[in-house]
């Protein structure tokens, strides 16, 4: 059980994209949330691997709330930056070109 629960965490982790502090975190928070009964839970389960997989998500998703939010730009804001950087490189092939 312990091997699944590694192997799903190594692979949530880079999902989450996770920094060491915030998986050394996670991992202390799953630490706490298993007990015999979780494994005995675990080993019965049809999904061990669904299992494992909402029992790391339960332990990570209390550390990457506490990341800063970022605001993406709009799709409008998007397309003028694409837009002007497009006519930046139009303008220096065109000045290569000459």
């Amino acid at each position: 059980m312990i091997s699944v629960i590694e192997m799903q965490f190594q692979i949530i982790a880079l999902e989450y994209f996770l920094t060491e502090d915030e998986a050394m975190q996670a991992v202390a928070n799953l630490q706490k949330n298993i007990k015999a009964g979780t494994l005995k839970g675990m080993f019965q389960s049809k999904d061990r691997e669904a299992f494992a997989r909402q029992l790391i998500e339960d332990s990570i998703n209390p550390v990457v709330k506490t990341r800063a939010h970022i605001d993406l730009p709009s799709d409008e804001e998007y397309a003028e930056y694409l837009t002007k950087v497009l006519e930046d490189i139009y303008e220096d092939v065109k000045h290569n070109e000459d």
